[in-house]
């Protein structure tokens, strides 16, 4: 397994074998929203349990998010797991970092917020890249 887990691209964890730089932007944006929260992310133990903290914050993927999301060969359908909606927005807002001495609340910045979440793309296609 290539990536530690907790910053393990959907597409890995769903079982490909063949990945390129996706893999890394994804994980670029898992470590900025962790630089912001002071938090992991998505703590998962297992790599199932890593795939439902993405879920619960991103919104469970649907075909037109990820139009390959069918052919993943872990993928068992919208059957595999509950419906979440993406709460991403919500985390990364009015974050209270006064356990760690810090301002009461902070809140991420829109265009910090759009990068995160252009890292953090279903589909490794669609993820934001230096050249764009």
């Amino acid at each position: 397994n290539v990536v530690m887990l907790w910053w393990r691209p959907p597409e890995l964890l769903l079982g490909v074998q063949e990945y390129g730089v996706a893999v890394d932007l994804w994980s670029c944006g898992v470590v900025l929203a962790e630089m912001w929260r002071l938090l992991p992310t998505f703590p998962g133990q297992t790599q199932i349990e890593t795939l439902y903290f993405i879920f619960q914050r991103l919104g469970t993927p649907s075909a037109a998010d990820w139009p390959d999301l069918h052919r993943m060969p872990h993928w068992n359908g919208d059957a595999m797991t509950p419906q979440w909606q993406d709460t991403l927005q919500a985390w990364l807002t009015d974050i209270d970092r006064t356990s760690v001495g810090g301002a009461a609340l902070v809140t991420v910045p829109p265009d910090h917020v759009a990068l995160i979440r252009s890292l953090l793309r279903y589909d490794p296609r669609q993820r934001v890249s230096a050249v764009r």
